[in-house]
């Protein structure tokens, strides 16, 4: 019996393995003349520029406000679960409903009628891809973030409290070096969550060309013209760096590893 699960089990993995890796080269096959015919499009090349500048202002955005709630959530056990919950609540949702959500309040018939006296406009326009990518994400860096902390021996905050540090400066000075290798994780996950983000930016700013045309984005737009060895041209492009960002995680997880085990042996 112990032979037959064995064999089972290896066929399991090497089916599994091939069915989530076939797709992704038959899209390399299907886009590889489109990614060696430099230079790109103007139209390729204007979705690529708006995706670096939206996904790393989002990133940005992101990133700090997170670290700020994440501590706040943590040093607060009275509502702690209440407000993990809430936090979490908007991660069960599909992207597609959390961009209706957003284009409910942020359209102009409620919220966004208001903010066009102040010249602010987030539907169909670059700051509303911006606005889609900091609520998508947000939630998710504030729970990974929280998970992080409750990690770390709450003692360390007591006794730097006792030796005559600050909230703030317990903050800057130990919170946020002990878990630093989590926060840059966290930013990666975000920065490429964000620019592979679809289902809330076409709901809230749709797919322009040369307007608010994404990485993302450009994939359905050319989908939909039939322009599919663009489409997979793009796909690789999203891929390649998703494997950049993966590399680099798997770097610093190794490294943070190797930090825990010298710090055990001392």
């Amino acid at each position: 019996m112990d032979w037959l699960f064995e064999r089972v089990s290896k066929i399991l993995v090497i089916f599994s393995i091939l069915f989530i890796i076939t797709p992704f080269i038959f899209i390399i096959f299907e886009g590889f003349n489109f990614i060696i015919s430099l230079p790109f499009p103007q139209e390729i090349v204007f979705s690529i520029k708006l995706s670096l500048k939206t996904s790393i202002l989002a990133t940005f955005l992101v990133s700090v406000t997170s670290v700020i709630i994440s501590q706040k959530i943590h040093f607060n056990p009275k509502h702690k679960e209440i407000l993990k919950y809430i936090y979490s609540f908007p991660l069960s949702m599909p992207h597609l409903v959390s961009g209706l959500a957003l284009i409910t309040l942020y359209g102009h018939n409620n919220l966004g009628k208001y903010l066009e006296i102040f010249n602010i406009d987030f539907v169909y326009t670059p700051s509303g891809i911006v606005l889609a990518l900091f609520f998508i994400n947000l939630p998710y860096a504030i729970i990974f973030l929280n998970s992080a902390m409750d990690s770390v021996d709450d003692s360390i905050f007591f006794t730097a409290n006792n030796l005559g540090l600050n909230n703030f400066k317990v903050f800057i000075h130990v919170l946020i070096p002990l878990i630093r290798q989590h926060i840059i994780t966290m930013v990666l996950l975000i920065f490429s969550r964000c620019l592979g983000e679809f289902g809330a930016v076409m709901m809230l700013v749709g797919v322009t060309r040369m307007k608010t045309e994404t990485l993302a984005t450009s994939i359905f737009l050319n989908m939909t013209t039939g322009d599919f060895d663009v489409a997979c041209g793009v796909a690789i492009i999203l891929m390649l760096i998703n494997l950049f960002i993966n590399l680099m995680i798997k770097i610093i997880i190794k490294e943070k590893s190797v930090g825990d085990k010298n710090i055990y042996y001392k």
